[in-house]
């Protein structure tokens, strides 16, 4: 990604074992574009759906951080 110009990286003031990587212009605007385009994709999606089974996924999404072991933050 450095090299096609998407992000880059610099080492730590502190910590040299560390590296330090951001995004470029270039990588923000492919970032957006990506978004932008999973977003289209999942309204397309949710659109298929009745309202009905648009609220059952809504339900059950927001189990998902309850379940053990599911989204953990480590």
């Amino acid at each position: 990604m450095a090299r096609r110009g998407y992000v880059v990286r610099r080492h730590d003031r502190d910590d040299r074992r560390r590296s330090i990587v951001a995004l470029t212009r270039k990588g923000v605007a492919a970032a957006d574009r990506i978004i932008a385009g999973q977003l289209e994709v999942e309204g397309e999606l949710v659109d298929a759906l009745t309202q009905s089974q648009q609220d059952q996924l809504t339900n059950l999404l927001r189990r998902l951080p309850d379940l053990p072991g599911v989204l953990a933050v480590q």
